[in-house]
């Protein structure tokens, strides 16, 4: 099954709006969440960064040491930062 791109980034849209507490997810969260590839992942979230509706920001994760560690995350823009 093919995904159109309107859909795709509808899909991510709503993956970014109902994160975790830090309304903010990974790229390899994201691709979790919506069963995609780490470049369909990526060119999703270029285009929604150059849209001005998602924005790059650093959320704290657990590695696989169990440390925690500051990754990229993004999340959605509200409408107060537009």
């Amino acid at each position: 099954m093919t995904i159109t791109e309107t859909a795709l980034l509808d899909a991510v849209r709503e993956a970014l709006s109902v994160s975790d507490d830090t309304n903010a997810v990974t790229v390899n969260e994201l691709c979790d969440a919506l069963s995609i590839t780490h470049k369909t992942a990526w060119q999703a979230l270029k285009l929604l960064v150059a849209e001005d509706v998602v924005e790059c920001v650093k959320v704290r994760r657990q590695n696989i040491a169990g440390h925690p560690q500051k990754l990229p995350g993004y999340r959605v823009k509200s409408s107060r930062n537009t």
